[in-house]
């Protein structure tokens, strides 16, 4: 379930709970912890799996989740999506990620800071 106390957001996990505190209301009571995404106000929980990345914009900006239990509080953060990191390209604005198979070779073209376009 989810609950606020003094203005907090906090998350409890199955079982019996009682709020003491005046300070402290129920908010999803019936909110199941089970779930990848837990989105509640500025609360954002994202569950990213083993062998997946995530990808979510914080405050404008992109940034990868790697796999585990991330936790954000401040309502700036939107979740995007999982990928495979198995993938041989995974593009996120402005990254690239790319896989070069051993044996092989990739040429790609990097915008430099005059704006022309550069192998490397």
């Amino acid at each position: 379930g989810i609950y606020g106390h003094n203005g907090d957001i906090k998350v409890v996990g199955s079982g019996r709970w009682l709020l003491m505190s005046p300070r402290s209301h129920w908010i999803c009571a019936q909110q199941s912890l089970d779930a990848d995404i837990i989105r509640y106000e500025t609360l954002l929980i994202v569950r990213v799996p083993m062998g997946q990345v995530g990808l979510v914009h914080e405050n404008g900006n992109p940034v990868f989740l790697a796999p585990g239990t991330h936790v954000f509080t401040t309502g700036l953060v939107k979740f995007l999506k999982t990928e495979q990191q198995s993938k041989d390209h995974l593009e996120f604005q402005p990254y690239h990620i790319l896989r070069i198979p051993r044996g092989k070779f990739f040429k790609v073209w990097v915008q430099n800071e005059f704006g022309s376009v550069s192998p490397r």
